[in-house]
């Protein structure tokens, strides 16, 4: 069911993204604004799709495309999975905890 085959994040009050980090784990292609966790982490095109903050018309016509891309080639709609996956793995607590050093010793 293509339903379950992608996650749009609609929503433009989530401060981190849980729900984008959610559909990366998962390996779902997704669209979202770029926008805190989906503009800190989704690369357009390579793994999900993004509109610009509040770009409700782009963001739809995005869903729209990321729609075709499952039914007209459906290799390319699994690749942009593959890599959101890939993306939530890279995301672990090393990684989290190498961000944080790096941010608290560039201001020292």
């Amino acid at each position: 069911m293509f339903a379950e085959s992608l996650i749009r994040s609609s929503g433009l009050t989530e401060t981190f993204g849980t729900v984008t980090l959610e559909a990366m784990a998962s390996g779902l292609p997704l669209v979202a604004y770029d926008y805190a966790a989906a503009g800190q982490y989704v690369r357009h095109g390579k793994n999900g799709l993004l509109a610009g903050y509040g770009r409700t018309d782009d963001f739809t016509a995005m869903a729209g495309e990321l729609a075709a891309r499952h039914s007209d080639n459906p290799e390319a709609f699994r690749t942009i999975g593959r890599n959101t996956r890939l993306t939530a793995e890279s995301l672990d607590w090393k990684h989290v905890v190498r961000q944080l050093e790096a941010l608290m010793f560039a201001i020292t």
